[in-house]
């Protein structure tokens, strides 16, 4: 059904969207090697697509624990481009260093972020300190090693506090107020385990403008890789999943629904509208030869579809995913259409670019 005419990697699957309309979406995927030294992308064929979200940990013993490594490219849609900076960074010469700031920009997506080597929060007479961090010559970008955290009860299987934008986090310790809101058993029980707590690792990647200086505070967790659908603030955008909307609703979206919720970069890093191509991209603290300055790809795949009732459609498809792999230097995108399945499409055509 699909003549693959492009060099890159396709799926061609069906998707649920909101409004309970189907769709059959066309993905493409293209990998790029970054060369740091002349600043240059150069084509690499035999990009894997991914086809469901990796997550870094064990979601099935401790779901609030694991993070979203890689996001998967099965979806039906995103209303704009996300950015994702995954991998390691690593300092300025890779000379180790106690703390650097790093960032990532991409058109009008921008984030920077301070990174530190390891450090505590103690518990002193007057509060919480924190240690002096230990130089470092590279780190993970992980969530794990950013603000946050969760407490399960052990008492009460149904209640556990999390910090809801980074269950995953190190640093945070729940306030008294969500404590009072707990039901009895389960609050004596967490409010004990938080009094035990005199020293805990402190957060390696914060935003330089908000530094955590106590496990109490609330901050906004910060990275630059994706975001999890079960974290704050995609779930928010998911919608109202009531009584009513179970009853009656699933497996439709909840009419509320946002179609940010498809979103999955930092806060930051989606921009506000599709890349074109031909955008710069600037990397900064996170290879060790320093700045890298890059021009985005302007490549332009096409779809031509000959539909059931044998019109022929062009669709040109949109960027809608930048992935930067920090580890395997290389430059991930995604571009994405779909069409109604209510007039099938009998016959795909996919072209390198339409602009050409």
């Amino acid at each position: 059904m699909v003549d693959n005419r492009s060099p890159y990697t396709y799926a061609w699957f069906r998707k649920r969207g909101p409004a309970t309309q189907d769709f059959d979406v066309l993905v493409a995927r293209a990998c790029y090697r970054i060369d740091t030294a002349n600043q240059t992308l150069t084509f690499e064929p035999g990009c894997e697509l991914q086809p469901g979200d990796v997550l870094d940990g064990d979601p099935l013993g401790d779901p609030l624990g694991a993070v979203m490594a890689r996001e998967g490219d099965l979806l039906v849609f995103k209303p704009s481009t996300d950015i994702h900076v995954i991998g390691t960074a690593r300092p300025p010469e890779a000379k180790p260093a106690s703390s650097w700031l790093a960032g990532v920009r991409v058109a009008d997506a921008e984030k920077l972020v301070k990174l530190w080597g390891p450090r505590r929060f103690r518990m002193r007479l007057l509060g919480w300190s924190l240690s002096e961090p230990e130089p470092i010559d590279a780190l993970p970008l992980s969530y794990r090693l950013s603000f946050g955290g969760h407490f399960a009860s052990t008492s009460d299987p149904t209640v556990c506090l999390s910090k809801q934008d980074n269950p995953a986090g190190c640093g945070w310790l729940p306030r008294a107020e969500r404590l009072r809101a707990l039901p009895r058993v389960a609050r004596e029980e967490l409010h004990a385990r938080v009094l035990q707590i005199s020293e805990l690792a402190a957060p390696q990647i914060e935003d330089p403008n908000l530094p955590v200086r106590s496990p109490e505070h609330d901050q906004p967790t910060v990275g630059l890789g994706p975001i999890a659908r079960h974290w704050s603030p995609r779930i928010e955008h998911l919608g109202t999943r009531d009584a009513a909307w179970q009853a009656s609703g699933l497996p439709a979206y909840p009419d509320d629904f946002d179609p940010a919720f498809f979103q999955s970069a930092a806060t930051g890093l989606t921009t506000s509208s599709y890349l074109q191509g031909g955008e710069p991209m600037v990397l900064a603290g996170l290879f060790p030869e320093g700045r890298i300055q890059l021009t985005l790809p302007q490549d332009q795949p096409v779809a031509v579809a000959v539909r059931e009732d044998t019109s022929i459609q062009t669709a040109p498809l949109v960027l809608d995913t930048v992935q930067i792999d920090l580890d395997t230097r290389r430059l991930h995108l995604s571009w994405r259409t779909s069409f109604a399945s209510s007039n099938r499409v009998r016959h795909l055509t996919l072209v390198k670019d339409g602009r050409a």
